[in-house]
């Protein structure tokens, strides 16, 4: 329970850091106003303390001339150096920054979201998913191909660690889910097998019907349970609707307080909460890149 508050707090920070840096480009040159200030009044104090000798300075004509000859000599060849290195490396890091958004920020954003948004709206529950990308099936699942393609090459030494670390954990969330469905799955015909063979005698053993009853577990309990294994169970016989109906009810509650579909449940909801925050990191990260070198 501490392990993973401290885990949101991490997060909540980074992001919260990444919100403040736009906030912090779109108005820099109010942070800039301090420093000014201090400058001006250091200027003025310079001359405060030493006016009588800047007036006896100016007494002198000629020397007057051959410094400021001198002076602006220096201050011009230092200033168009400095300018120049100054917009030379500005350059090459707006350069850098918007390359990073278009070919790694991007192209996380657009695939978390509609991994985030889109198949797991319609397949809330899935029992593939995959980290490379294939063939898309008829009800589509999640392909988190993106990451894997950046760790490798050269971009993930761009990436910056927040980010790494941050897709990193939901990749082992992602398979964390994947064991607890893959035992949830399990559980559900071990639980369905049980009260089977007590409340009317059968046992039903269709292969690869617990994906299906897991997914009318957790997302609709007026499903009819005899409709989804289609009345396929052994030994062959008319089951009167009291039975059913009592074996339907059992099923659900047993299922609603087994530990191994609540810790499914829980397990689905990091995932889901680390791909929310993964991709309000992705989009403060590009918005920042936007304001900061683009707008």
């Amino acid at each position: 329970m501490i392990k993973a508050i401290w885990k949101k707090i991490k997060i909540w920070c980074v992001i919260h850091f990444e919100y403040r840096k736009i906030s912090f480009a779109k108005d820099k040159w109010i942070h800039s106003i301090p420093v000014l200030t201090l400058c001006i009044f250091l200027s003025l104090k310079f001359l405060e303390n030493n006016w009588e000798r800047i007036i006896a300075l100016y007494e002198n004509t000629t020397l007057v001339g051959v410094l400021g000859t001198l002076l602006g000599a220096v201050i011009g060849g230092i200033f168009s150096l400095a300018g120049s290195i100054s917009v030379g490396r500005h350059q090459i890091k707006v350069q850098t920054q918007i390359r990073r958004k278009n070919v790694i920020y991007k192209l996380l954003y657009d695939e978390l979201y509609d991994i985030h948004n889109h198949i797991l709206v319609e397949n809330p529950y899935p029992a593939r998913i995959e980290f490379e990308s294939k063939q898309q099936t008829i009800t589509k699942h999640p392909q988190y191909a993106a990451w894997g393609r950046i760790k490798a090459d050269s971009r993930y030494l761009e990436t910056p660690k927040k980010l790494a670390n941050l897709l990193d954990q939901l990749e082992v969330d992602v398979r964390e889910y994947l064991k607890a469905r893959e035992k949830a799955g399990t559980t559900t015909m071990l639980v369905l097998n049980e009260i089977l063979e007590q409340e009317a005698d059968v046992k039903c053993n269709i292969v690869g019907l617990d994906g299906r009853l897991l997914r009318c577990v957790l997302s609709d309990c007026s499903f009819d349970l005899f409709e989804e294994i289609h009345h396929l169970y052994e030994p062959r016989k008319d089951l009167d609707e009291e039975i059913k109906q009592k074996v339907q009810k059992r099923y659900i509650d047993e299922c609603s307080v087994n530990g191994d579909i609540i810790d499914l449940v829980n397990k689905r909801k990091e995932w889901l909460n680390t791909e929310e925050s993964a991709i309000a990191l992705l989009a403060a990260m590009i918005r920042y890149i936007i304001v900061r070198y683009e707008e």
